[in-house]
């Protein structure tokens, strides 16, 4: 028979007959019995109860508290903000909430992993509408979870966006995310480990390594790297690009393995000309043929007083300034003429001022000459090293073809480096077939030869001793520097140097004009020179005059794309080439100025119009092509997978460069520190990964 299982029974119905019921019996209340097990008088499982103990506890126990009924939407949100709920009531809310949603984020997963495929959307991608096309629940929590409005900054909504996307992967463990995967193929491309792949796959809905590989494959099997053909006037540039294999032994009769490609890269200048659409501006028809040497010569020597009288006014006009900014600089203390070099007795402080006067524009005295930023498109890398008459023809050949198919230009302009570009015109001067291209040497490499020349002249005689100033003392060093082999310290060398020299040489005569208290002039300070005795004096003023002003002439027209600089800069500089015997260049210098005066008024405008390109639109950054091109690939090379790559892997990273610098700049304009905390992390990862590979004993 059953009992009761009140613990109180026997004391409640002492001496009284009992009736017995079940739980589930409609003779108890639910709420009694409820009120019971919470009092710890009933037990949790019992199923019996008697009515005498029912009738008892439902007398003394008080009733349990009203809950605010959920229907009243408003009531509920204002007592949960005035916190009229208990801890354990908000955990049930939030977890009603959860579950509400759970299928939504589920549904939303599924439509949002696909995203990452559209390269578009990625280039377009923005955070904020992301975020707010989610789960509105989802989001607004998090926003008023993290006090965030609005209009608050991008980077708030960026942390938003990955703690969106790391609740969706909860929900669904495949998910790819867009903003999550683009910094994934950015880390894999910078960092080229797949090891950062696989780490950023397990912390956030960043894709794997396969899923990484198999977008850049898809994508550049979609790209089409063919020149548009709407596209007119356009200055292909090319040049080599190659990785050498690392060998971790010793082999007998061992040759480095190396992969070499030519990348090609089609700059259009002015999308408006269509000079190459016009069979009479071929250079078929004035460059190659039926030209007479001795009209030739004459045109060239022209050019060549002309760019002399020239370089002579800008450098009159050049150093007008400059004396009358040296003899302001001069104040007089303790009866004595000195200017700030004077007072300045510290290493220490020398390098600061040397630092704050580099950091300046020392461009910004030329008018610069930049219209637009230019059109850059990476063409399809060609698998041949230009370094010999055979590769250099092929190159000049297949890009030539691919330039003239499927549009109307009768001609085209290519540039390159000065091997290639001797190679080059020698091969075209015997080839019919491709005398329609006009060939330009690269300003970029030319500048570097320049610099060359300048320290192979000077160095025993005042460059060494300047560059031991600046702290280049051991062996290799000295030796780095003489070489130019980094192309910038050798550049901020030969500043030092030309500004250095420059100002010394004007200080005996602005001190003697304040002597004499008369007004510097050009004239008297050419006067000055002249009656110098001291050799190295007048030496020093011939050099720095005559041959380092031209340079950095030459600069000055680059960066401002100022061919009246450029030309005569370049033209008054090419004597240094005679003297240390740069056979190359001095070749390059012919063939370049008779291209010049031999090509029609519209070529020879349209060149000085174009003579080097701002691709950041800033007035004073103007470079070569040629070194737009190796900025390229420089990129080229980053995104490149580690060890050896075959030529699928050269066209796969060209193909994708493009979609993925564009990407990397999106991104970078509106998560900086998303990206830098991701750059940080693969950086992290690379250190890790080349730690696995050394042995430790």
């Amino acid at each position: 028979m059953p009992s009761c299982a009140c613990t109180e029974h026997s004391t409640l119905t002492e001496g009284k007959s009992v009736v017995i019921y079940k739980t589930s019996s409609k003779k108890h209340r639910q709420d009694v019995i409820k009120r019971m097990r919470d009092a710890n008088v009933f037990p949790k499982y019992a199923k019996y109860l008697c009515t005498i103990c029912a009738d008892h506890y439902g007398d003394t126990l008080p009733p349990a508290e009203k809950k605010t009924k959920i229907n009243d939407s408003d009531s509920v949100v204002e007592d949960i903000r005035k916190g009229k709920f208990s801890k354990n009531d908000l955990c049930e809310i939030a977890k009603a909430l959860g579950e509400s949603v759970q299928s939504d984020v589920f549904n939303d997963s599924i439509a949002v992993s696909q995203m990452y495929k559209d390269v578009k959307y990625m280039k377009s991608f923005n955070v904020t509408d992301y975020f707010f096309n989610r789960n509105s629940i989802i989001a607004h929590f998090l926003m008023s979870a993290a006090s965030v409005t609005a209009s608050d900054s991008m980077k708030k909504f960026v942390v938003l966006v990955n703690a969106v996307d790391c609740l969706y992967k909860a929900r669904n463990l495949a998910l790819i995310t867009p903003l999550a995967f683009s910094c994934n193929v950015l880390t894999y491309c910078l960092t080229g480990s797949k090891t950062a792949c696989l780490l950023n796959q397990n912390i956030s809905p960043a894709g794997g390594y396969t899923s990484v590989k198999t977008w850049m494959e898809d994508n550049s099997l979609a790209s089409s790297m063919s020149l548009s053909t709407s596209c007119n006037d356009v200055i292909t540039y090319f040049d080599n690009n190659q990785v050498i294999g690392r060998n971790w032994r010793v082999n007998y009769n061992y040759k480095c393995k190396s992969s070499v490609v030519t990348t090609v890269l089609h700059i259009i200048p002015d999308v408006s000309s269509n000079l190459q659409r016009q069979v009479h501006l071929s250079p078929f028809q004035w460059l190659y043929c039926n030209i007479d040497p001795s009209d030739t010569y004459n045109k060239i020597n022209d050019f060549l007083k002309c760019q002399s009288k020239e370089f002579n006014m800008i450098r009159n006009e050049f150093l007008i300034k400059r004396i009358q900014q040296v003899f302001h600089e001069q104040f007089c203390q303790n009866g004595t003429l000195m200017d700030d070099i004077d007072l300045l007795s510290s290493s220490d402080q020398c390098s600061s001022s040397l630092k704050k006067d580099i950091s300046n524009d020392p461009y910004n005295f030329v008018v610069h000459n930049h219209q637009q930023q230019p059109k850059v498109s990476l063409g399809e890398p060609l698998p041949m090293n230009p370094c010999s008459y055979e590769s250099v023809e092929d190159v000049l050949s297949i890009i030539f073809e691919k330039m003239s198919s499927g549009s109307d230009r009768k001609w085209t302009i290519l540039g390159c480096d000065g091997l290639p570009y001797n190679l080059g015109m020698r091969i075209i001067d015997k080839s019919p077939s491709l005398q329609n291209i006009i060939l330009l040497p690269g300003l970029g490499h030319y500048e570097i030869n320049m610099v060359r020349c300048v320290f192979k002249i000077l160095w025993s005689v005042v460059i060494e001793d300047l560059v031991k100033m600046l702290g280049f003392n051991s062996p290799r060093a000295l030796s780095c520097i003489q070489r130019c082999s980094d192309h910038h310290k050798a550049w901020q060398v030969f500043t030092i140097l030309l500004f250095g020299t420059m100002d010394e040489l004007m200080i005996p005569y602005v001190r003697q004009c304040h002597h004499l208290r008369t007004s510097p002039s050009l004239k008297s300070f050419y006067e000055f020179l002249s009656d110098a005795k001291d050799p190295n004096f007048t030496f020093l003023a011939e050099i720095t005059f005559s041959f380092l002003l031209p340079l950095y002439f030459f600069r000055c027209g680059v960066r401002r794309n100022n061919h009246r600089y450029l030309l005569c800069g370049k033209s008054v500089f090419s004597d240094l080439f005679y003297i240390t015997n740069m056979i190359n260049y001095q070749e390059i210098e012919y063939r370049d100025i008779k291209t010049r005066v031999s090509a029609p008024s519209e070529i020879y405008n349209f060149i000085k119009q174009f003579e080097s390109y701002s691709v950041s639109g800033h007035p004073s950054k103007g470079e070569g092509g040629d070194f737009i091109l190796e900025a390229w690939n420089r990129k080229i090379k980053r995104m490149l997978p580690p060890g050896l790559p075959s030529v699928n892997d050269w066209i796969r990273v060209c193909k994708n460069i493009e979609h993925l610098d564009e990407v990397l700049l999106h991104i970078s304009d509106f998560c900086t520190v998303h990206f830098e905390s991701y750059m940080l992390h693969s950086l992290l990862i690379q250190m890790v990964v080349e730690l696995e590979t050394v042995s430790f004993f």
